[in-house]
């Protein structure tokens, strides 16, 4: 959100998203586990600031300390929803914002669902912060598109049938507007095929298949079709290198963010 500050990432597990939000400081990475706590500061996020807490639990740290509190893919796991969602507003203050990608909804169907709330009630736990309910599924079509748009967000009663939805809570009016995506920042270090793809290398040109690891994975992650293709002919052995001559910038920047390339620690795989 270009938002000034420090950010957490609230049940972030190994860090994969936490490594997106860092840019000139650290973002703060919290969970329950340990081991993927010392995943994320020894491999996955380095620069991140590690910390164990359980989000079941109040929160150990000062109110208003973040100006952005994101907790994705997690809270319909949590059993104290209503201490969880008040503890985000604590850190958030009142001039931060709390985003909560991908919640399931209990009005829609999903794949290991947890214990989700209906959009209405996702919206009143924040209803302090000013919530603005967004499709999952309309969002990532803006992403593709190269654009966010949180000036039109969702009534609770229009996203019946739904399977997930996006909450971004924030008193700051200037939050919620339309936005484009800025082009990918160069790779901080090491750059490879996204592992989902099996590589074939033939001659001079390597050849990718899209490979899902279970039929269940191909399904619940169905989405991911629309911005990776099934197969793709690059130049070069890319089990190598991605080389960015070979291929051509316009097409590299591109396959960047499509994520058919992605930016990994070393030895990742």
């Amino acid at each position: 959100m270009g938002r000034e500050g420090r950010y957490i990432d609230l049940c972030g597990g190994s860090g994969h998203l936490t490594r997106s939000m860092i840019s000139d400081q650290a973002a703060v990475l919290a969970d329950v586990f340990f081991w993927k706590l010392w995943l994320a500061k020894r491999f996955v996020a380095p620069d991140c600031e590690p910390i164990c807490c359980d989000a079941n639990s109040p929160l150990p740290f000062a109110r208003a300390v973040f100006s952005m509190v994101v907790l994705s893919d997690a809270f319909p796991y949590l059993w104290h929803k209503r201490l969880a969602a008040d503890e985000m507003m604590r850190l958030a203050g009142p001039d931060g914002v709390v985003v909560m990608p991908h919640l399931h909804s209990s009005l829609g169907w999903n794949w290991t669902a947890g214990m989700p709330l209906t959009p209405a009630a996702y919206r009143d736990l924040l209803e302090p912060q000013n919530p603005k309910l967004f499709r999952d599924s309309a969002l990532l079509d803006q992403v593709l598109d190269g654009y966010v748009d949180l000036a039109g967000s969702e009534p609770a009663a229009s996203l019946d049938g739904e399977p997930a939805l996006v909450i971004v809570a924030s008193r700051d009016e200037r939050v919620f507007r339309k936005v484009m995506l800025p082009a990918p920042a160069p790779a901080p270090d090491t750059l490879i095929v996204n592992p989902l793809y099996r590589i074939a290398v033939r001659g001079n040109e390597s050849v990718l298949t899209l490979t899902f690891p279970t039929d269940e994975y191909a399904q619940e992650f169905a989405a991911l079709r629309r911005y990776l293709p099934d197969t793709l002919t690059l130049p070069g052995d890319v089990t190598k290198s991605v080389d960015v001559r070979l291929i051509g910038s316009d097409r590299f920047d591109d396959l960047c963010r499509r994520l058919v390339f992605i930016s990994a620690p070393e030895q990742y795989l």
